[in-house]
């Protein structure tokens, strides 16, 4: 409401926008004169289509990727017919094809007769059945319900179900919060897409979520594989001295420590790479106490989920670290100082 309000409040001063704005009202007016209440829900959607998403570059490109893979045979969003809903059974077919795309699909459930089958259409009979094996959708009581349609919840649910791999807790109310959370940690769902969330979802949204599903999939990936922009911390190659153990467990090494970043006052969000493995940290605080010297703190994340899972403090004098601390589940480590340089620095596990 506050958003409505303050947009309003920009219409109302700009006369252009206020012009603008009481035109497409007269002929959303035009429009619903002496017509049923169906053919208005469809003449608003094709309206509302027209001023809000043609010329939106995101939908455009999820839209033309959908096509790139088969998702759906439409390459422009007036064909796409963004404002129309999405049945269970059409919801099957691009789930389980997405799934194949990234290989998230694999065969968990057995059980995936249904009695309705004969009710959807016949050739996405396959793909109902695929998507029930891989338990990203299932039926009710024997039936699948193909023609219904499918609510915002139940499709990025199902989503986070194939990314995850597994069901999260769904004790909690509603059912879908940990799925509803998780959706907004990758950048998929805004908190406005709580208030209908249990509403069904529409092909705009499902065109959204799943372009941004991707783009943060494979920024993931990338993250993972890739040397990163602000990576403060990083292992120096051929500097571990102790064995391999793979939890670590008493190693040392020498790492490069970025302070150009570390002194940077508006750093917030970096990265940093230990013993082969890279996480995120988020400042949280600086404590200062004399003129160049303070105690850098953060939050660590893992980088694929997002969870916070330790924290990490620098101790900085006169332009470069003097000693650290990176607590994590498993281990915590200390950093310090190489006497024969301010720029590398070593690590090591101290339990």
């Amino acid at each position: 409401m506050a958003i409505y309000i303050y947009r309003l409040r920009n219409i109302v001063i700009n006369q252009t926008a206020k012009a603008n704005a009481l035109n497409k009202i007269n002929q959303l007016n035009q429009t619903s004169t002496g017509e049923d209440s169906s053919q208005l829900t469809t003449d608003f959607s094709a309206l509302a289509g027209s001023i809000s998403v043609d010329k939106d570059p995101e939908l455009l490109e999820a839209i033309r990727w959908m096509n790139d893979n088969n998702l759906t045979s439409y390459k422009t969003i007036q064909e796409y017919l963004p404002f129309e809903v999405l049945t269970r059974e059409q919801a099957a077919k691009i789930l389980y094809m997405f799934s194949e795309i990234y290989n998230f699909a694999s065969t968990t459930n057995t059980d995936c007769s249904f009695t309705d089958t004969n009710t959807a259409d016949q050739t996405l009979v396959g793909y109902i059945e695929n998507a029930c094996k891989a338990s990203i959708m299932k039926g009710t009581n024997g039936k699948f319900s193909p023609k219904a349609t499918i609510k915002k919840a139940e499709f990025v649910t199902a989503m986070i179900r194939m990314f995850e791999g597994k069901k999260l807790d769904e004790t909690g109310t509603p059912r879908w919060k940990n799925y509803f959370q998780k959706a907004q940690d990758m950048g998929i769902v805004s908190p406005a897409d709580a208030i209908t969330f249990e509403q069904a979802i529409t092909r705009y949204e499902v065109a959204l979520f799943l372009y941004r599903f991707k783009v943060k999939y494979q920024m993931l990936n990338a993250l993972n594989t890739n040397k990163l922009n602000n990576e403060i911390i990083n292992t120096v190659p051929g500097s571990i001295k102790t064995g391999s153990n793979p939890d670590h467990s008493g190693q040392e090494a020498s790492v490069y420590i970025d302070m150009n970043s570390i002194q940077n006052g508006n750093f917030e969000v970096g990265y940093f790479e230990v013993f082969g493995t890279r996480y995120k940290v988020v400042k949280s605080s600086t404590e200062k106490y004399f003129s160049n010297n303070f105690v850098r703190y953060s939050d660590v994340f893992d980088i694929a989920s997002e969870e916070k899972i330790g924290t990490m403090n620098l101790i900085v004098s006169n332009g470069y670290t003097i000693d650290g601390t990176i607590r994590l589940p498993n281990h915590d480590y200390t950093l310090s100082q190489l006497t024969e340089t301010n720029a590398y620095y070593k690590i090591k596990q101290i339990k």
